[in-house]
């Protein structure tokens, strides 16, 4: 018998980053000012709104297990797309912070940080290089197939994070993309 995984709560988060840095845009002169910044800022948020949504996904799901397993396994497939969607996210976080533009690395914002960053990366990894272990015949009968809830942590192949970290970090991208998401030069 299945049991029910507790997902911190990020239902007030809204989804639509993205399409408010469109509005922002048109309506408010929002937006770099450089057309390859600007790129970058658009996918950052289509990312994290992505990111965000998918652990929604994940949360409903596996609140509505009571003790089915099946809504535990597309919940773990929800986390599998959020993980993968935050690592992008970072990635084009990491290129705004290099790029031209006046975006600074907000220092105290622990999503940005080395160990969150590190810590995503293994996870992805994890994910994204399980098919592979699964055609050569390289996991234990024990072994998980996909990301699962122990206790409060999230764990696959020996990765391991805090379901509350990673929500904390989910919120935190959030919270930084509603902030770009009206980004214009020379105005905080």
């Amino acid at each position: 018998m299945a049991t029910q995984w507790q997902l911190p709560d990020l239902s007030d988060l809204t989804t639509r980053t993205a399409l408010d840095h469109v509005m922002n845009i048109i309506f408010r002169g929002a937006g770099t000012g450089d057309p390859r910044t600007d790129v970058l800022v658009k996918s950052f948020l289509r990312l994290v709104d992505k990111a965000v949504r998918e652990y929604e996904l994940a949360r409903q799901e596996a609140g509505s297990a009571g003790g089915d397993v099946l809504p535990l396994i597309r919940a773990s497939g929800h986390l599998e797309n959020c993980i993968t969607s935050m690592k992008r996210s970072l990635r084009f976080a990491e290129a705004l912070f290099r790029s031209n533009a006046d975006i600074p690395r907000p220092k105290c914002l622990s999503v940005f940080s080395s160990h969150a960053e590190k810590t995503v990366t293994v996870l992805r990894d994890a994910i994204e290089h399980m098919d592979k272990r699964i055609i050569k015949n390289e996991l234990r009968p024990e072994d998980a197939l996909t990301p699962y809830l122990n206790g409060s942590l999230l764990e696959l192949a020996g990765s391991r994070v805090s379901i509350t970290e990673l929500a904390g970090w989910l919120r935190q991208l959030h919270n930084f993309g509603v902030a770009l998401s009206d980004y214009r030069p020379g105005i905080r």
